[in-house]
């Protein structure tokens, strides 16, 4: 099947910024203040949410897609397609590890890469 994300979100901001991409990766241990970062982050770049370890990951990851959407920072949710579809994220990160646990493609929303 073949999917064509022509007319998503992102790219429509992409196309209006013409800047070359930045992934940020979010850590527990190497992001001290994680809503400052997304504050010097540009619009239109891509912050991929980690933290796995963290104690209350649901609560932090609905103020940091909150926080994101404020921002035009695109956030997607990793390794958690029930999250990032509950937060109504921009969309989910599966690690290399967690790849063959899909064998299809999920069932998302529309907006959702």
């Amino acid at each position: 099947m073949i999917i064509n994300y022509k007319n998503h979100p992102f790219l429509q901001i992409r196309k209006k910024i013409k800047k070359p991409f930045l992934f940020f990766m979010t850590d527990i241990k190497r992001t001290m203040d994680l809503f400052e970062t997304i504050k010097t982050l540009p619009k239109g770049c891509i912050l991929i949410f980690l933290h796995y370890e963290h104690k209350d990951r649901h609560k932090l990851a609905k103020c940091v897609v909150t926080a994101c959407r404020q921002a035009q920072i695109f956030c997607l949710i990793s390794n958690d397609i029930h999250l990032a579809t509950r937060l109504n994220a921009n969309g989910v990160h599966f690690p290399e590890y967690a790849l063959h646990k899909i064998n299809k493609r999920p069932r998302t929303k529309k907006h959702m890469v």
